[in-house]
């Protein structure tokens, strides 16, 4: 206020002095708000905060709930739709209607009534007085009546009646025609509405309803949605129809620019390497073992050929392994490995050591490359006629079959000795057996049994048969000879009969 000076510490804030921390804003219409006030701009709820800080955010405007943008009593805003939604918290009059004015619910008055929507009072539609050549006005709700020759008026819509000896005359108010002003002349022929609005007629007047993104009396402008400067951190608005774009500068993305750009989002950084955002950029900050702007690059620890005894290296991460030459070990390939320190000969065997492999010298009797074999000494059949072979150690052993003895069972045992065929026999060996050819008169295994050449007896005529080896005799009758006794002694042969006498033999 001109004349008036804030003491220390405060400064002036709009009608008033208030702590410096607590001075209000100035929009770029150079508007001035109060720190905490919050009000609508162009479809964006905006408030202000500390530090000349303007923050508006979007505000929606759902057609599905009712809603749409529209100029309504003068105000431009999300608007209900046939105050279908406005819920006002305080009762309004009977003479009003609840409202939403820039989402808002709000009392307005009714037509023909004047207040704050709280209290509606009628308005005096006769004052001034409309009724002309003495005619009376009698006020009613949004309109009034008149009595006179005029009386009634038969001039509708507030036509002047002029009364004649017995006519009249209505001189119609504007945007009015006909004998009794009853045409309201159509102010919307032709459209005048811009940009798809819609028109209603009026009293020569019209008004348009403007499609979302359009006001102006003929909606012939566009709004321009980027006026509260919405696009954050140096975004460019770009203005459409009932819309707006932010193009956003390099690093910040969002419908209001409001978010700076992950560029960590997707990882870039390999390797379990940490990302550290930035505006329009990033750095990789790598774990021990990677190198490279995206830690992509393990550091070579076989640059230096660390393996020796032509090993191959064989690189890791901070680390590398050696892949020995045969016959080498340690970490380095650095020592030749000792084969025989595991004691790989068996058997006695005695151990060389060679590069990648050892050489045994092995004990009688043994082979294969650790000794591990015993040698079959079997293998060449030694054991002859049916021998069972034994392996033994650098040996082996006979079981001979009956019959045969020796070293390799090659001696068949004479079953004669001693000589088992009796009474001169004749023995012939066979294997664990033999054989006695008997002597002539004996019979038998061991030719044990003298031949009964007496049975059957072969001695005639009552003669006694002697057995012998081989042989028998026979012990004749008297008067009977022959080897069998079979002949007939014939006594007459010495001629025994004396004297001529006639010898007869029986």
């Amino acid at each position: 206020m001109e004349g008036c000076a804030c003491n220390p510490g405060f400064v002036w804030s709009g009608q008033s002095c208030v702590p410096e921390d607590k001075c209000g804003c100035v929009n770029k219409d150079d508007r001035y708000f109060m720190l905490g006030e919050e009000w609508g701009a162009d479809r964006f709820h905006c408030v202000c905060k500390e530090g000349n800080n303007i923050t508006c955010e979007p505000l929606e405007c759902n057609p599905e709930e009712g809603y749409d943008w529209m100029i309504l009593d003068g105000v431009y805003g999300c608007i209900c739709v046939d105050d279908q939604c406005a819920e006002c918290e305080d009762d309004c009059s009977e003479h009003a209607t609840c409202r939403l004015i820039d989402l808002e619910p709000t009392c307005v008055c009714d037509a023909g009534y004047d207040g704050d929507g709280l209290t509606c009072e009628n308005i005096d539609d006769c004052d001034p007085n409309p009724c002309q050549n003495g005619g009376t006005c009698t006020d009613g709700v949004d309109s009034f009546t008149y009595n006179g020759k005029c009386d009634p008026n038969p001039c509708q819509h507030g036509g002047n009646c002029s009364e004649g000896q017995d006519s009249f005359e209505c001189a119609c108010e504007v945007g009015f025609l006909g004998q009794f002003c009853e045409t309201n002349i159509d102010d919307c022929d032709p459209h005048p509405c811009q940009n798809g609005g819609n028109c209603t007629d009026g009293v020569n007047d019209y008004t348009c309803e403007c499609e979302a993104g359009f006001v102006g009396d003929q909606c012939e402008t566009n709004v321009d949605e980027c006026a509260s400067d919405p696009c954050l951190n140096g975004g460019e608005c770009l203005d459409g129809v009932n819309s707006y774009q932010c193009e956003c500068v390099a690093g910040f993305e969002g419908v209001l620019c409001e978010t700076n750009f992950d560029d960590c989002a997707p990882h870039p950084c390999q390797n379990g390497a940490q990302c550290v955002d930035g505006v329009d950029s990033y750095r990789c900050i790598c774990v021990d073992g990677f190198d490279g702007e995206w830690c992509e690059e393990n550091i070579d620890e076989c640059f230096s050929n660390p393996c020796q005894n032509g090993a191959t290296c064989v690189d890791g991460i901070l680390s590398y392994s050696c892949d020995c030459a045969p016959g080498y070990t340690g970490l380095n390939c650095e020592s030749e490995i000792d084969e025989c320190e595991s004691s790989p000969c068996q058997n006695g065997g005695v151990c060389t050591d060679a590069l990648a492999m050892f050489i045994c010298a092995c004990a009688t009797g043994y082979e294969g490359v650790a000794c591990e074999i015993n040698i079959d000494d079997c293998a060449s059949t030694p054991c002859l006629n049916g021998a069972n072979c034994t392996d033994g150690l650098n040996e082996y052993s006979c079981t001979c079959a009956s019959g045969f003895v020796g070293t390799h069972c090659e001696i068949n045992v004479d079953d004669c000795v001693p000589d088992a065929c009796e009474n001169g026999g004749t023995c012939i060996d066979g294997v664990d057996s033999y054989t006695c050819e008997c002597a002539g008169g004996y019979a038998g295994e061991h030719c044990e049994t003298n031949i009964d050449e007496c049975d059957p007896d072969p001695c005639q005529n009552g003669a006694t048969c002697f057995d012998e080896v081989d042989s028998y005799t026979c012990e004749c009758s008297s008067g009977f000879e022959g080897v069998n006794c079979e002949s007939n002694i014939d006594d007459c042969a010495v001629d025994p009969c004396l004297n001529g006498g006639a010898c007869t033999d029986e």
